[in-house]
């Protein structure tokens, strides 16, 4: 009975709250539903189902069901923000934004991309470094600042794109897969962070930072941050930001090096070796449940993921918003050694809160690939 209240209800906030956004009007103070609307009322309604359904440590008997409340949650924001793209909103810090979002600076406003590809759909914005205007189709450089003579009409052109705003713009949002809000529900969690710089989800993605990201989905960050033993690995010294991580991975067979001396952390990973990482996490038995020879396949046929999603991140450089996106949705897999989802036994290990997991799972937006 549990399982179809659940999912009736999914489907009641898709029909009921969807409407009730579209229909929401905004100002320049609160323009999107985004903030009073998604946080006074549909948030509290997706809580009361997380409860029963994660907190209440049901398992992956409601997996299917949770999917589907949070994918509801991620359906309402976007359509919130679809139905405040004309309403100009005041901004100041970085936007993460996706594939085919269109910016537009009005009058007065800064822009400086940090990371990603965007580009000039009119002339309306001006290079202030170099004191011309950014010709139609222009791509803006990293780390210049722009200013809006006119309405400055940007788009995303890349997967994800990192851009610091200052002044009054408007978003009309794409429909493409979020790779940024899943960024955000991540760091949320403390499950990632950035680099210093941002999240930098167009870089790929290396060896040191793959483990790093293993390593606290296993819920083992705090022991390995701890850690001051020896490392045989030359090129992780003592003052590498992931020394205190390999040393102990390694001392708890979790990882080798590419050789006896070397562990190579800045060499791109791949999906299939992170993929590998995340089975590894969620406790299926190497050799018997999958092989790292198969676990892009594997990781389809244990129903993780779906074989368009693994063609799609599998495909070519395995960047940052990539192992972003597995990391997220592994969450929603089953720990083979307790029936709990991932999110669950991380919950019940005291490495997530239930706060945190609750804010996470509310900033994701818009859709899964395919």
């Amino acid at each position: 009975m549990k399982r179809i209240s659940i999912f009736l209800l999914a489907l009641a906030l898709t029909a009921a709250l969807a409407g009730s956004a579209l229909g929401v009007g905004g100002t320049e103070d609160d323009p999107a539903v985004s903030l009073s609307y998604l946080e006074q009322v549909f948030t509290p309604e997706l809580e009361a189902v997380w409860q029963r359904a994660v907190y209440g440590g049901l398992g992956g008997v409601y997996r299917d069901q949770l999917q589907t409340v949070t994918e509801t949650a991620a359906a309402v924001r976007l359509a919130a923000q679809e139905a405040s793209a004309s309403v100009p909103r005041r901004a100041s810090g970085v936007l993460v934004l996706k594939q085919g979002d269109l910016l537009v600076a009005l009058p007065g406003c800064r822009v400086t991309v940090k990371n990603g590809v965007l580009t000039a759909e009119n002339d309306a914005l001006v290079n202030i470094t170099a004191g011309q205007a950014v010709a139609t189709g222009g791509q803006l450089a990293a780390q210049t600042l722009y200013m809006a003579g006119g309405d400055a009409a940007l788009e995303v052109q890349s997967a994800t794109c990192e851009v610091t705003v200052s002044g009054v713009c408007r978003l009309d949002p794409s429909e493409a897969t979020d790779y940024g809000s899943m960024a955000a529900a991540l760091d949320a969690m403390g499950l990632f962070q950035g680099t210093g710089t941002g999240y930098v989800l167009e870089n790929t993605a290396n060896r040191a930072q793959g483990l790093v990201m293993f390593l606290r989905l296993l819920g083992l960050e705090d022991e390995a941050l701890a850690y001051t033993g020896d490392c045989p690995f030359t090129d992780v010294p003592a003052d590498h930001w992931a020394r205190p991580y390999v040393a102990y991975a390694y001392r708890e067979g979790l990882t080798t090096g590419t050789s006896a001396t070397a562990f190579s952390p800045d060499r791109a990973i791949t999906c299939q070796h992170y993929l590998t990482f995340l089975l590894r996490a969620l406790g299926y038995d190497e050799g018997t449940d999958f092989t790292y020879a198969s676990a892009l396949d594997d990781g389809a046929d244990l129903d993780l993921f779906s074989a368009e999603e693994i063609a799609a991140l599998s495909s070519g450089t395995f960047y940052r918003y990539r192992m972003v996106y597995l990391s997220y949705y592994a969450l929603f897999g089953v720990d083979q050694a307790s029936g709990q989802l991932l999110m669950n036994r991380l919950t019940a290990d005291g490495v997530l809160t239930q706060e945190a997991l609750a804010e996470g799972l509310v900033t994701v937006a818009g859709r899964r690939i395919g």
